[in-house]
């Protein structure tokens, strides 16, 4: 199978991967690097960007100010992030300043660094500032994770039981549960934060990381349900208010009408959801148009999930960025919200209020799409 990768957006920082010379691409544009290279999985983060090869090679490009990339080549290069060499990655995901990697075997290697409202928080409780090159999660390394996330400055792993854990940066409540001032730099260290839904067993199946909050989809005696926690100012955990929350809240059910959530994406404001029939949903802030949806004129915000009615047949991809949106249908990639950067792909910069095909020749069926805060990453299969 042939894989091709396209990049659109901002690469002021080198998030394109294209070179010096390639500040800005209007369009999605071919990544002749991956040209010979087989990629299974593309992440976007605030200002850098992850691939994953078949092999279980990870490649990193974009801003390496804070060790984000794991390699030593040129922020506007491609480089093959070093000391992951024997440990077969199958996942990979990206945030602000903080990279990381699941292994086969279950385990967990982070690079870079976390941040707080004050400056550079750290790696790890007992570490260096910033970890130069992937470092394994020593108290992850006795379980076995089967999926992680990153948001700005947090990141997420779930075990294979359904256990979520939480570690990074907690001021906005982010990592399901209060995180004293004097004691931040504990929160470095994983914790247990599984959703607890009265006596029922909550089974975390997936995590979504948005740049301050997060949502969990989990099973609760066979039925799906979301969660939400962390920042809540545009109502983005879709709770029907404004109130940040320090724990894991359930989201109402009834607003997707018995479909199943399957995934969602969330950005620096704004979350999505997909369900099992191909509907979208979104919430939290509007005023970039991020969340695909009519609002009333001056609105800025939605705190329940409104389904997204302008696409043209169910959805199967979605992602969000810091204040853009993407989705593919059959149709192709759809893409609304802040266009300014270009990270739309549709050539003008500027604000998309309903969901906008991109028109493009892609080679090939699109596998998976990536948001970043200013860039876009799209791969494709043929």
């Amino acid at each position: 199978m042939k894989t091709h990768l396209y990049v659109f957006g901002s690469g002021d920082c080198g998030q394109l991967g294209l070179g010096e010379d390639v500040d800005m691409s209007r369009k999605p544009r071919l990544h002749p690097f991956f040209e010979n290279v087989r990629v299974t999985a593309v992440v976007a983060g605030g200002l850098h960007s992850l691939a994953l090869a078949a092999d279980g090679k990870v490649y990193s490009w974009g801003c390496n100010d804070e060790k984000a990339l794991g390699h030593s080549a040129p922020e506007f290069a491609v480089g093959m992030v070093e000391g992951l060499e024997g440990k077969r990655v199958v996942q990979v995901a990206a945030g602000d300043s903080i990279s990381a990697a699941l292994a086969e075997d279950g385990r967990v290697y982070t690079w870079g660094t976390f941040r707080d409202s004050k400056g550079v928080l750290g790696h790890q409780p007992r570490g260096s500032l910033m970890q130069e090159r992937p470092t394994i999660i020593e108290s992850l390394a006795s379980l076995r994770v089967t999926y992680i996330a990153a948001g700005s400055n947090h990141l997420m792993a779930v075990t294979e039981d359904g256990q979520l854990y939480a570690w990074g940066s907690g001021e906005q409540g982010q990592l399901g549960r209060r995180v004293l001032e004097r004691h931040k730099l504990l929160a470095l260290r994983p914790t247990n934060v599984t959703p607890r839904l009265g006596r029922s067993r909550v089974r975390v199946v997936r995590v979504i990381c948005g740049s301050y909050h997060t949502l969990v989809l989990a099973e609760v005696e066979g039925n799906g349900m979301v969660f939400g926690m962390g920042l809540n100012n545009f109502g983005q955990l879709g709770l029907a208010d404004h109130a940040d929350r320090m724990t894991a809240e359930l989201v109402d059910s009834a607003h997707w009408r018995g479909a199943i959530p399957t995934d969602a994406g969330a950005g620096e404001h704004h979350s999505i959801l997909l369900t099992s029939n191909g509907q979208i949903f979104s919430f939290g802030r509007t005023d970039s148009g991020q969340l695909g949806i009519e609002v009333p004129a001056g609105a800025r915000a939605c705190n329940v999930p409104m389904p997204v009615t302008t696409m043209p047949g169910p959805a199967t991809l979605i992602a969000a960025g810091g204040n853009h949106s993407l989705a593919v249908t059959d149709a192709g990639l759809f893409s609304w919200g802040y266009g300014e950067m270009h990270q739309l792909g549709h050539g003008p910069d500027e604000v998309e209020r309903a969901p906008r095909l991109v028109q493009f020749g892609w080679q090939g069926r699109i596998r998976q799409v990536a948001a970043g805060g200013q860039h876009s990453v799209v791969l494709t299969a043929e």
